[in-house]
């Protein structure tokens, strides 16, 4: 059982892939997630500000434990050389990545909820704070969130 959530993970396999994946993987359905945009048109948001909330970061570190953690340590996904690749660029690029390659054995398996979850773990890893209302969950809208570095001004 997930403490933070109570919602109980029962693990399952998925075929052809060589790790498992607890039914987290359709958190959303238990735990919905607003997707609201942060900001009209095509204003630019700095993750700095806090575009996403600590239970989407917690339903993102749960999915990415399941979906992520067997080949990928959070420190691909964090610190210095992680930032300096992703810096600056908007959000949308690496969910897009993320969506269309990952996992490696079953690229596409992630909802868009999902993997927006996932985008507010790696927010969190890096030390962005939360905010009051959770990241978007389509590519235009996390287009306009860019991830600068914490306490840098552009």
């Amino acid at each position: 059982m997930d403490t933070l959530t109570g919602v109980v993970l029962p693990m399952f396999r998925l075929p052809g892939l060589p790790l498992i994946l607890p039914a987290a993987l359709a958190l959303t359905v238990f735990l919905p997630s607003s997707g609201q945009a942060q900001a009209a048109g095509g204003d630019v948001i700095q993750a700095r500000d806090g575009v996403y909330t600590q239970l989407q970061a917690r339903r993102g570190q749960v999915i990415y434990e399941a979906a992520c953690a067997a080949c990928h340590g959070t420190r691909e996904f964090s610190g210095t050389s992680f930032m300096r690749r992703w810096a600056n660029l908007p959000i949308g690029s690496l969910f897009q990545h993320v969506q269309s390659t990952m996992p490696d054995m079953a690229p596409g398996i992630l909802s868009n909820s999902q993997t927006a979850d996932i985008m507010a773990y790696v927010l969190r890893l890096n030390g962005f704070p939360t905010g009051s209302e959770e990241l978007p969950t389509t590519t235009e809208a996390l287009g306009r969130v860019r991830m600068d570095r914490p306490g840098e001004e552009l």
